[in-house]
């Protein structure tokens, strides 16, 4: 039988996906009961639950301009990232400041934040991809210095700290994203934090006009999850990866996603999984740390983030090769031993189509981004990692 193992995702017992189905069709907690055990778990002052990381973090920017005024109208963004973020920041309807990353890190190039032109800029966006650290005291410097907010976009990396304070409320606002292939993953779904009362004041407001999913909407999300779950193990991931009319890895930018509430069946998967997060993320750091020193030690490709010791929390591990045609290889010959590795965003956000209207380009030519978008590729984390499996990645990418 062919094992493949899929890049990204939180395995689930066929007993767990039944208690969340049930309970998210039949009796889903109210989202008052959710909100407070995650303003407990986070120690965040406000919490609102809606659909999606991209609806989470465009109510984020709808507030915060709101309090503003119109003469802050820009977000600066990271030049490479998941093409969710400037679809948000699009449909807030705020102008993009790209700025350009360190290849070795993923964070922004600081020198290249420093050299922005702050006087409209509404926030600067904390993006921790594959859940790797931002600077923290340089953005808080930066930031204050220049009166402008930052909102920490903890998409990738629920569940990690910064002395002692949890990712996701280390700005005026945050967000968690509980999609597919992220540390907590409910499918689907959307968790917005603050502790800024009168950004809360709007933030309710705005999340107030969202509708609630349908009967059928729902049904339909209990459904896709539960396929989602029963594929994504190695056995039967094969069959989903094989049909080229799921899209599975496709990234697209869509600045008309559908903004709503939180889905039910996902706010049970949340309540359900939230008390084993702990144990999710100890895994993942696990597998991330005993691949990237295998993979370090080779000396072929390198490891963004790796000190030699820990790993940081994060839903996929991060490699860069020493090109683009040996980052193709590798993802080739990965999925040919069975392990699903991903080249990820194809491109920096200022090359992709339809983005022009949105940007404020400061003449950079994003030469981290174009490293990154050419040379990396991201491999599995997840429990579904075998000791055989993570000896195949090291052997792999040793040569």
């Amino acid at each position: 039988m062919m094992r493949l193992v899929p890049p990204a995702g939180t395995p689930v017992s066929l007993g767990l996906l039944g208690r969340i189905i049930a309970q998210g069709v039949f009796s889903p907690d109210s989202e008052d009961e959710l909100s407070a055990a995650l303003r407990q778990k986070f120690v965040a002052g406000h919490i609102y639950l809606v659909n999606s990381g991209r609806t989470a973090l465009t109510i984020i920017l709808k507030a915060m301009a709101r309090l503003a005024g119109e003469k802050r109208d820009e977000v600066i963004i990271p030049a490479y990232t998941c093409f969710s973020v400037p679809a948000a920041v699009a449909r807030s309807g705020l102008k993009i400041r790209p700025v350009d990353i360190d290849s070795r890190t993923l964070d922004y190039d600081y020198e290249k934040l420093a050299g922005q032109d702050f006087s409209r800029v509404l926030a600067v966006l904390a993006v921790s991809l594959f859940g790797l650290p931002n600077d923290w005291d340089n953005l808080h410097r930066m930031t204050g210095e220049n009166g402008i907010g930052i909102i920490d976009d903890a998409a990738q990396s629920m569940g990690a700290t910064f002395k002692g304070r949890f990712r996701g409320t280390l700005g005026e606002a945050g967000f968690f994203s509980l999609g597919r292939g992220k540390n907590l993953s409910a499918y689907s779904g959307g968790i917005i934090m603050t502790d800024r009362r009168d950004l809360a004041e709007i933030i309710s407001e705005e999340v107030g006009c969202l509708d609630y999913p349908s009967l059928a909407e729902s049904l339909t999300a209990a459904g896709k999850l539960g396929l989602s779950v029963l594929f994504a193990h190695p056995r039967l991931y094969w069959i989903p990866a094989s049909l080229p009319f799921l899209g599975i890895g496709e990234t697209i930018y869509d600045p008309k996603f559908p903004m709503a509430r939180m889905r039910p069946v996902s706010g049970a998967a949340l309540s359900v999984l939230l008390p084993r997060l702990e144990e999710i993320i100890e895994g993942r750091r696990k597998v991330a740390g005993r691949l990237a020193a295998g993979i370090t030690e080779a000396g072929v490709y390198t490891v963004p983030g790796y000190t030699g010791s820990d790993y940081p929390v994060g839903p996929r591990l991060p490699v860069i090769a020493p090109g683009r045609q040996k980052r193709d290889e590798a993802v080739r010959l990965l999925r040919r031993i069975g392990i699903s590795a991903s080249p990820m965003y194809p491109s920096p956000i200022t090359a992709i189509d339809g983005m022009t209207g949105h940007l404020v380009i400061s003449g950079d030519d994003y030469k981290g981004a174009q490293v990154v978008a050419g040379r990396l590729l991201t491999v599995p984390t997840h429990s579904f990692m075998t000791a055989g499996d993570i000896d195949k990645v090291v052997t792999c990418l040793s040569a």
